[in-house]
């Protein structure tokens, strides 16, 4: 038994009664650094003075006499010991273990512990199981900013939103009993900002009993942040695909499954229920697209591109336009592997593509067809597109017009008129084009403007018709009114000729019979000549055909001379006329020819209205930048559902009155840009306003 122990590499020794030594085994002695000799029959108090923890060690062993059992740094040696002693009948055994290497293990891993939790990048901490802090680290520190003495004086009731703080205790308390737990909840920062946090919780095990909860944090926030964003992008998308009615297909070739979207469904107009294969969708397909629809399969799959267009028929028989866009991809042996790609229904847009073909070869039919000339410019008049019409009425053919603005063949009185189409000054336009020929046609124009999608103007279409015989009838029209005018105004001033021709004549006979005449006499018959020729020179401007010619007027001098020609009618009649003028001249662009002509029927109308006589009054005024010519009479006045009708060619209240009058006067004042309004009321008579633009170029008063 000796040489067995002799041989352990733990040191060992006995000790008797009074604590001397009575066996040494050679580990012992190479403990002690003495040998057998130096120690035995010695006490080891004596020869240790200093291993005081011995001492209590040994005395408990022998008092209790049962095995004790601890751990002593002996530092002769520098090193760590596991020391038993063991108490029998005449003394102790005590047993060293040299423990250095895994004490040194031990520290090393409680270093490394250490280290992970000081160093740790995310949120380390511990509880109590109350859930007050027992330790954390620098990270949790910056998580929300409290210090660390901060932390171990508080619980993390706090820190967590009042929402969440009752998920937060759930949490813990399961980890209390020992199950961990992964979570998150929303926290606030020492500043008082929220974050959103991820935590797991284990429970602290020590000796077979739960003592407290560990805790790891994270910020979330940033990632919470790109969760929201993403669930509104997909949203969004969702969105847009579902308006788009823009469906995506997935087809995994290795297994033979085909994924829709949830909007491919409602597309095919089908459960999402249904498992879809491609006998599936060719049973959707209509029967002449399906050949069509397996013939691009394959050849996509054979490495082809995929983008076909078909029909399909939904269950409940509807027929829907499809458009489909597909992609193959490859593993890295260049094997086919999915197949994806997006279906969207193109229905409304087939329709309105069909709608529009119509509606262009309707409108190639009309265009091509039409008598009227039809014209496309750009908002500068540069010729886009003139209808096959413009050759039978003015001779060009459409491609000589093409690309050019061709204001030259417009004639030039009529071009500032036309331009005011561009300025959208008017709507309609009369002009004179030159024909091919070299003569002039009358073109009646309107115009509409073509708007883009951002509402602004972007092409000019006119409509233009022949109207030169509409033109010439007028005209013969006119000159018909006025010979009729001339012709009722010469029996009207009969009386007024030949009351100075009877005193003329009565000086010559004076003359013949060899009266000296005087010379106030002469200046009589001069007076009546005078007043003779005014009258005939009257009625030939009237009677005559005339050029029109548009002149810088003074609107006052052409009513006093109307006035002046019809004033010994009116007094025939017993009518009074009282003028009441602006004081200033007044100038508009007109034909001074024309405007005697219509306020000379105004005023014969009103002569006719009053056989009784009474009084007409004559006004002119200005009202913006216009002049009004007023005329009133106290004659009989028109009936209301007569009114309407006034100025329609035919139409006359008069018993003998042929209706061309009031029609040509109202034609006229249109061609001077003029407007005209007649108020009348039966038995008090009619007023009629006649209103023309001013010349800006010239300064009023």
């Amino acid at each position: 038994m000796s040489n067995v122990v002799d041989k352990l590499r733990d040191a060992l020794y006995t000790l008797d009664e009074n604590w001397c030594f009575t066996y040494l085994n050679p580990a012992a002695e190479k403990l002690l650094l003495r040998t057998k000799e130096e120690l035995l029959q010695k006490s080891v108090w004596d020869e240790f003075i200093e291993v005081q923890v011995l001492h209590k060690m040994f005395y408990k062993a022998a008092e209790t006499k049962s095995e004790v059992e601890f751990e002593t740094y002996y530092e002769p040696l520098k090193t760590w010991f596991d020391v038993r002693a063991y108490p029998f009948e005449k003394g102790i055994a005590v047993q060293f273990r040299d423990i250095n290497r895994r004490k040194k293990a031990l520290e090393e891993s409680r270093e490394h512990h250490r280290s992970l939790f000081e160093h740790n990048p995310d949120a380390v901490f511990s509880f109590d199981l109350e859930g007050n802090y027992l330790s954390v680290n620098k990270s949790f520190e910056k998580l929300l900013g409290y210090t660390m003495n901060e932390y171990l004086s508080m619980n993390f009731d706090p820190l967590v939103v009042p929402e969440d703080l009752e998920k937060a205790s759930f949490y813990f308390n399961l980890a209390a009993e020992g199950n961990p737990q992964e979570y998150e909840v929303a926290c606030l920062t020492k500043t008082g900002e929220r974050i959103e946090v991820s935590v797991i919780n284990v429970p602290i095990i020590v000796g077979g009993a739960i003592v407290g909860v560990y805790g790891i944090a994270k910020d979330i926030t940033q990632t919470k942040r790109v969760e929201q964003e993403m669930k509104e992008r997909e949203a969004s998308l969702n969105l847009a695909l579902h308006i788009a009615k823009l469906g995506s297909w997935t087809w995994d070739l290795i297994e033979d499954k085909i994924i829709w979207s949830e909007e491919l469904y409602q597309i095919f107009g089908v459960e999402t229920n249904l498992e879809i294969t491609l006998e599936t969708l060719l049973q959707y397909v209509h029967p002449e697209d399906r050949l069509y629809m397996k013939n691009a399969i394959e050849d996509a799959l054979k490495g082809k591109p995929f983008y076909i267009n078909y029909r399909i028929i939904r269950s409940n028989g509807e027929l829907r336009y499809i458009e489909a866009l597909g992609e193959l991809f490859y593993d890295d042996n260049k094997k086919p592997v999915k197949f994806i790609g997006t279906t969207q229904d193109v229905t409304e847009r087939k329709l309105e593509q069909e709608k529009l073909k119509r509606s262009k070869e309707l409108y190639n039919l009309i265009s091509e067809n039409s008598q009227d000339i039809i014209i496309f410019t750009d908002q500068c008049g540069i010729i886009q597109y003139v209808s096959p019409a413009i050759e039978p009425v003015l001779g060009y053919k459409s491609d000589d017009l093409l690309g050019n603005v061709r204001e030259d063949i417009i004639h030039q009185d009529d071009l500032s008129h036309f331009k005011q189409i561009y300025k959208k000054e008017k709507e309609v336009s009369v002009i004179r084009v030159l024909h091919k020929n070299g003569h002039y046609v009358w073109i009646e124009a309107s115009i509409k403007f073509i708007t883009n999608e951002n509402a602004k103007d972007e092409k000019v279409l006119i409509i233009a018709r022949d109207i030169t015989e509409r033109v010439e009838a007028k005209e013969l029209m006119v000159k018909s009114e006025k010979l009729s005018m001339a012709g009722q105004l010469a029996a009207g001033i009969a009386h007024e000729i030949r009351n100075p021709l009877t005193a003329i004549k009565g000086f010559l006979n004076l003359m013949q019979n060899g009266f000296n005449m005087e010379k106030e006499y002469l200046d009589v018959m001069d007076s009546e000549l005078v007043r003779i020729e005014f009258i005939l020179n009257e009625l030939l401007l009237l009677a005559k055909p005339t050029k029109h010619s548009f002149e810088n007027k003074d609107i006052n001098s052409v009513v006093l001379h109307v006035v002046k020609l019809l004033e010994t009618e009116a007094n025939l009649k017993n009518i009074l006329f009282k003028t009441e003028l602006h004081n200033d001249e007044i100038y508009i662009n007109c034909d001074e020819n024309q405007l005697k002509q219509i306020f000379i029927n105004f005023i014969k109308n009103g002569i006719e209205a009053m056989p009784t006589g009474g009084l007409m009054t004559i006004n002119t005024y200005l009202e913006k930048n216009h002049v009004v010519i007023d005329i009133k009479d106290e004659g009989c006045g028109i009936p209301k559902e007569k009114l309407i009708n006034i100025g329609q060619p035919f139409f006359t209240t008069k018993e003998k009155g042929t209706g061309l009058g009031l029609a040509v006067s109202f034609s006229i004042i249109e061609n001077h840009k003029g407007e005209i309004d007649i108020d009348s009321e039966e038995g008090k008579g009619t007023s009629i306003y006649v209103k023309f633009p001013l010349v800006h170029e010239i300064v009023i008063g």
